[in-house]
């Protein structure tokens, strides 16, 4: 019996992690190593199906109680010494941002310049040129480009040349015949690719597109699933992996709390970032108003200083980013904005004034995706954020979750919809010669300008003071633009 009708018997997956096998001429599936001890012990499809039904319908209590021989076959454990493992720096693509070998979140609100920032570091990597503000030099590098929801011809590629990129260091990830890119059931073939194109930075600007319609994006073990074959594909190929994720519209006390879906995504990403509008910049014309990039989490640095930011016009008229100086404003404080936007723009501190007010909002981003979710995943969740399962359920009332039980299986809690607010009134779109692009910045209301800003950016060790922004509005020292222009600040780009 080969490896290729072992695999077949399970419908290509294996039979342990589900994991869509791309090559089946392995001894043992690449993500949980599963196959390798039932198949080289001789075990037939028959035998295989019969044990794993067997431990399917074992009482639970029996694997702690069984001999050894009587037990869940395991996996061989290796066991090394601290001393012989020896220990190595941390590579950077962009100190302190950008981490070979691991993954990076770019958090931020549609239309903020997300996929504008990511392709123009992606141009600076490919040749070599300095990051902003860095004043280390990389050699220049390949970068694959996945799960992209606008066009490769009329966005994609406009954007590249606008920042300047070499594109013959970049390439297009997509899956003949339907163009459909998955995590994970595509991170085998991704490894492949990588190898032959000598890539090393993989860049996802939809992350929530690319995975799976069976990974639950609000389920934190689906998403750990999903992401760790990723994370393993990075590690051991010491290739940088980055993605953008939208933040909830409710906002968060903290940065690595504020992006859609599980925080898994934050807990499972070394680096996270968030990109948002100055709140102290008090311009009203928001194409003019300065934006800013921060670190919200790092586990290998520091947290380094924020940097702000313009959009501004390439001369093939599309959008450039003209990077500016330091910033004082963290992560948190642009988490935070949409939460000082519904106080009325009155001060705000960093957390809320009650236990009671954190298990609201903490249930209330759980909910969000308005899909139901069983109060046993929610018991979980919240003893992980050291919450009282008595505080959450009265925060249930407060917030009108509804609830639902279907039999004897536990309830499902979920926020009934509501209609969505108006946003204030603006024109929604900007002129730029030939071209009308959708102003969908703007259906985000920004908030009002900081008075207090106490964000900690406290993360694994690393912690930055907390810090004070102006009352009136930041103007400073404009620095390098390095690239784009100043011909027309006034127009506004989606991401």
């Amino acid at each position: 019996m080969t490896t290729a009708e072992w695999f077949a018997g399970f419908g290509g997956k294996c039979c342990c992690c589900a994991t869509t096998i791309v090559d089946t001429s392995v001894a043992a599936c690449p993500f949980c190593g599963s196959l390798e001890t039932q198949y080289r012990a001789g075990r037939t499809l028959s035998s295989a199906f019969d044990a794993l039904q067997a431990e399917t319908n074992a009482p639970e209590e029996t694997y702690g109680s069984a001999p050894d021989a009587a037990r869940k076959p395991g996996r061989e454990l290796v066991v090394t010494c601290m001393r012989d493992i020896a220990p190595r720096d941390v590579e950077w693509a962009w100190e302190g941002w950008l981490p070979m070998g691991k993954l990076v979140a770019l958090d931020g609100a549609p239309g903020i310049g997300k996929t504008t920032i990511a392709l123009d570091l992606i141009a600076r990597a490919t040749r070599g040129i300095l990051m902003p503000g860095s004043s280390t030099r990389t050699a220049p590098i390949t970068v694959l480009i996945a799960g992209v929801e606008d066009g490769w011809e009329d966005t994609i590629r406009p954007r590249l040349d606008a920042a300047i990129a070499d594109l013959d260091r970049i390439h297009t990830v997509t899956v003949a015949h339907d163009g459909t890119f998955t995590i994970p059931d595509d991170v085998n073939a991704l490894a492949e690719k990588i190898a032959g194109t000598g890539a090393t930075w993989v860049h996802f600007d939809n992350i929530m597109g690319a995975l799976s319609e069976n990974v639950r994006t609000n389920s934190d073990h689906d998403v750990r699933r999903a992401l760790g074959s990723l994370k393993n594909v990075a590690e051991r190929l010491g290739v940088l992996v980055t993605f953008l994720r939208h933040p909830r519209k409710a906002g968060a006390n903290s940065a690595v709390d504020a992006g859609g879906g599980s925080t898994a995504f934050s807990a499972i990403a070394r680096v996270v970032l968030f990109a948002g509008f100055d709140p102290t910049d008090t311009t009203e014309d928001l194409n003019a108003r300065r934006r800013v990039l921060a670190v919200g989490k790092s586990n290998l640095s520091r947290l380094p200083d924020s940097r702000s930011f313009t959009l501004v016009s390439a001369p093939n008229g599309r959008p450039a980013v003209k990077w500016g100086d330091v910033s004082p404003i963290t992560a948190d404080d642009l988490a935070s904005a949409p939460m000082r936007l519904r106080q009325g723009g009155g001060e705000r501190t960093t957390a809320p004034n009650t236990k009671q007010d954190a298990a609201q909002e903490w249930l209330s981003n759980c909910l969000e995706s308005g899909e139901p979710v069983s109060s046993d995943e929610l018991k979980a969740l919240a003893r992980e954020t050291q919450l009282k399962w008595r505080t959450v359920e009265r925060a249930a009332a407060e917030l009108g979750v509804s609830k639902q039980r279907n039999g004897g299986e536990p309830s499902t809690w979920y926020l009934p919809r509501v209609a969505p607010t108006v946003a204030p009134t603006a024109p929604t779109t900007t002129d730029l010669g030939a071209t009308a692009i959708q102003q969908e910045s703007l259906s985000f209301p920004v908030p009002p300008p900081l008075r207090h800003v106490g964000g900690t950016g406290a993360t694994d060790g690393f912690a930055r003071p907390a810090t004070v922004a102006p009352t009136a509005p930041y103007i400073g020292e404009r620095g390098a633009t390095d690239g784009g222009t100043d011909d027309d600040d006034s127009e506004t780009f989606d991401d």
